[in-house]
């Protein structure tokens, strides 16, 4: 399969923050955004366990993105629904958070991100 136009692939990889495993308690999503496309052309996974798994990923340059929220502060009870909720912070490294630029290759298989 070339590179043409609207090629995808799959990839799989694992996801860490300065060499260390994603925290159990954060909630996580891999996202690969085409250059020059339209984000509806965008596709997202969540990270489990810092393991993702994609399909369909667009082949070619992307920039990959990274949502990894950890709960913070106490729990909550919010006045205007009565459920209990707890806030998030983001854990994506700074340098990071605006997202990785990288070339996914028409064969797909794995890559790997440390943020």
């Amino acid at each position: 399969m070339g590179c043409g136009q609207g090629a995808t692939t799959s990839l799989s990889g694992t996801v860490t923050i300065g060499g260390k495993p994603i925290p159990a308690d954060a909630e996580a999503t891999i996202g690969f955004i085409p250059e020059g496309k339209a984000l509806a052309d965008a596709v997202s996974a969540p990270i489990n366990g810092g393991k993702y798994q994609v399909t369909e990923v667009p082949v070619g340059p992307n920039k990959v993105v990274f949502n990894i929220e950890r709960p913070v502060g106490p729990a909550r009870v919010s006045e205007r629904t009565g459920q209990e909720y707890q806030e998030k912070r983001s854990i994506v490294p700074p340098g990071k958070a605006a997202g990785i630029e990288t070339e996914i290759p028409a064969g797909g298989g794995q890559q790997d991100f440390d943020l």
